[in-house]
């Protein structure tokens, strides 16, 4: 009994003292944007309070896969329409937990 008490009671001293970080659900997603759409792509992705994962590039596009709050997806998909005559749309990667110091 006694022991346990003891491993128990250091376990929840070691918790009590860790640093606590709050994660808010979030979608992964990736899109894939021609050049000439750049600042458009970003701009949005920036305001939807995107945190970027990957960037890379393609012969003839950007491609970028980053994280958003749940509830930012579908104003972001608006903006992209909006920012893009339509031609912009991310494509949905699986869900996620965005972590912020």
């Amino acid at each position: 009994g006694g022991l346990v008490r003891a491993y128990g009671d250091a376990a929840a001293a070691a918790l009590a003292a860790a640093p606590h970080r709050q994660g808010t659900p979030a979608v992964r997603l990736r899109l894939r944007y021609p050049f000439a759409l750049t600042s458009a792509a970003m701009r949005a992705v920036e305001r939807a309070g995107g945190a970027e994962l990957e960037h890379g590039y393609a012969a003839d596009a950007g491609v970028l896969e980053f994280s958003v709050p749940a509830d930012a997806e579908a104003p972001l998909a608006a903006a992209l329409r909006e920012a893009s005559a339509g031609a912009l749309r991310a494509e949905a990667v699986g869900p996620t937990v965005l972590y912020r110091n």
